[in-house]
């Protein structure tokens, strides 16, 4: 069983990493990072069973906080993600 987290998740390849994450019985998501995309993101971590939702806009994760269960952080940097929680595969969409 392999970790993942997806940054960018409502990007193009963030949703391509959704779906293979969604088929594959070998990966469990724990987390789903956007910069503002509060319902998607919220929505993908429900159906997913992802645990953890990052959001970089305070307001967007003001908003998730308010609907989510899980652990909500607001403004981090997903790269301190990856550095402080090595066990924990990336995959990410950046321009």
């Amino acid at each position: 069983m392999r970790t993942v987290a997806i940054l960018g998740a409502t990007g193009s390849v963030g949703g391509q990493a959704l779906e293979i994450v969604s088929r594959s019985p070998d990966l469990t998501l724990v987390g789903l990072a956007a910069r503002s995309s509060a319902d998607e993101v919220v929505d993908a971590a429900r159906r997913l069973g992802a645990t953890h939702i990052a959001l970089t806009d305070a307001d967007a994760a003001a908003r998730a906080a308010s609907s989510f269960q899980g652990a909500v952080l607001a403004g981090i940097e997903p790269r301190r993600v990856e550095r402080d929680e090595p066990q924990i595969g990336i995959a990410e969409d950046r321009p």
